[in-house]
C-alpha cells in the first residue's frame, strides 16, 4: 500500500528502476566482454545522486531496542551529496534508560514502520515489537506536539501524509513544527489532509507542484519504468497488472486523500478489521516470505509464480550492487520441481539453456548473459 499511494514509495520504484537500467546499460555499452561485481555506477552520473539522497531520506533503521527521552532535535545539513550538501537530517539527540547519551538519524524508515506498526495495533491483538524503528515516530510527535501524539490514528496520518514528500522524515518534523507554531487544532481528521494543501514542492526542473500533482506525476512515471523493465511477452500480463494496481493507487489516493481515516477511525476494532481487509482484497497482498523461504501473494489476476519476478530482481539487485554471493530463492525454487543446481551459486550462470530459473530470465532479457561475469 505504500508503494503505490505515497509519494515516496512511488518514488522508490521510479530510483530503483533507474538504477537497473542504468547499470545495465553501462555494463553492455563500455565495450569490454567482461564485467564485475559489484557494478558500481558512474559516481557522477544523476543516478549515483539519487541513489544517495535514497539512502540519506531513508535513515537510520538499527538503533537502541528500547524506549529513549528525547532531549532535542536538530536539523543538520548532510555535507555530502554532491550538489544537494544542504539537504538536512534529522537528528534526534536522546538519553537512554542507561543513562547514556546518543543521536540517530530519523528518516523514512521511522516513518514507514510506525505507520505500519499503528495499524496493526489498531486492528490486531496485542503485539510486541522493538522500540525502534516501530515506535519512534510517535515519540518524535510527542516530543514536538505532545497534544497531537495522544491519539494513535493522528500519528498514523501524520505518518501517511510525510510518506507523500521526498524526505518524509524532515517533513514530519516540518510539518508537526509548524502546526505547533501556529497552535493548529484539528476539528476533525481531515484537518490534517487540508492543512497539507498549503505546502508546495518544488521538484529536480525546478517545477512547483501541490503534494496531489507530484503523487500524479510519480505514479504515471513508475508505470512507464515499470514496462520499460520487461521487454518480452512473457511479461505482458505482469505489466498490465503494474499498470491495473497503480492507477488503482491514484483512483483511490486522487478521490479521498485521507482514505485511512475512513479504515481505521470507527470505534469497533472488528469494523476496523473489515475496513482493512477489504483493502487487502482491492489491491492484493504484497509478495512475502516465512521462515521456510515459502513466497506468498493474493491478487485476483496475477498469481505468485508470475509476481516471483519481481523477487528475482530484487535477488539481482542484491548480487549486482551490494555483493549477495548467489542467489537466495532456492526454497522457492524446490517447488513444486526442483530446478536448482550448483550454479545457483553464481545465478547469471543459469540464463543459458533450457527451463532457466525467475534469476535467470530476468539475466537474460535484459541481455547481460552476453557478458562474463569476473571475480
Amino acid at each position: 500500500m505504500q508503494d503505490i499511494t505515497t509519494v515516496y514509495g512511488l518514488m522508490n520504484i521510479i530510483n530503483i528502476v533507474d538504477h537497473q537500467q542504468f547499470a545495465n546499460y553501462q555494463v553492455l555499452t563500455d565495450g569490454s566482454p567482461t564485467f564485475s561485481l559489484p557494478v558500481v555506477v558512474d559516481p557522477e552520473s544523476t543516478v549515483a545522486t539519487n541513489i544517495d539522497l535514497a539512502n540519506f531520506y531513508y535513515g537510520q533503521d538499527e538503533s537502541v531496542t528500547f524506549g529513549i527521552d528525547i532531549k532535542s532535535i536538530s536539523l543538520e545539513p548532510n555535507g555530502y551529496i554532491n550538489g544537494y550538501e544542504g539537504i538536512p537530517a534529522v537528528i534526534v539527540h536522546y538519553k537512554d534508560e542507561t543513562g547514556k547519551f546518543g543521536t540517530f538519524c530519523f528518516g523514512a524508515t521511522c516513518v514507514m514502520e510506525g505507520m505500519a506498526y499503528g495499524i496493526q495495533e489498531l486492528i490486531c491483538d496485542h503485539i510486541e515489537v522493538d522500540f525502534f524503528p516501530y515506535h519512534v515516530a510517535e515519540a518524535v510527535c510527542a516530543f514536538l506536539n505532545p497534544e497531537l501524539a495522544k491519539d494513535k490514528l493522528t500519528v498514523i496520518l501524520l505518518c501517511d501524509i510525510a510518506l507523500n514528500t521526498s524526505h518524509p522524515g524532515k517533513f514530519f518534523y516540518d510539518i508537526l513544527t509548524d502546526m505547533n507554531n501556529e497552535k493548529f487544532v484539528p476539528v476533525n481528521y481531515l484537518d490534517f489532509y487540508d492543512y497539507l494543501e498549503k505546502y508546495k514542492f518544488t521538484d529536480s526542473q525546478g517545477i512547483v507542484h501541490s503534494f496531489y500533482d507530484m503523487y500524479k506525476q510519480k505514479a504515471e512515471i513508475a508505470i512507464r519504468q515499470l514496462n520499460d523493465y520487461f521487454k518480452i511477452p512473457l511479461y505482458d500480463e505482469l505489466c498490465k497488472w503494474f499498470k491495473e494496481i497503480i492507477e488503482l493507487g491514484i483512483d483511490f489516493r486522487m478521490k479521498k486523500p485521507g482514505f485511512w481515516i475512513d479504515v481505521l477511525s470507527p470505534l469497533d476494532k472488528e469494523e476496523r478489521k473489515n475496513n482493512f481487509r477489504y483493502l487487502t482484497n482491492y489491491f492484493g497482498f504484497p509478495l512475502m516470505t516465512n521462515r521456510k523461504k515459502h513466497y506468498f501473494f493474493s491478487h485476483p489476476n496475477i498469481k505468485t509464480n508470475e509476481i516471483i519476478v519481481l523477487k528475482a530482481i530484487q535477488e539481482i539487485h542484491e548480487v549486482m550492487f551490494y555483493e549477495q554471493k548467489g542467489c537466495n530463492m532456492k526454497e522457492f525454487c524446490k517447488q513444486p520441481e526442483d530446478i536448482t543446481s550448483e550454479l545457483c551459486n553464481q545465478p547469471w550462470k543459469r540464463a543459458t539453456g533450457e527451463n532457466l530459473c525467475p534469476f535467470g530470465q530476468i539475466w537474460k532479457m535484459w541481455g547481460l548473459d552476453k557478458k562474463e561475469v569476473i571475480g
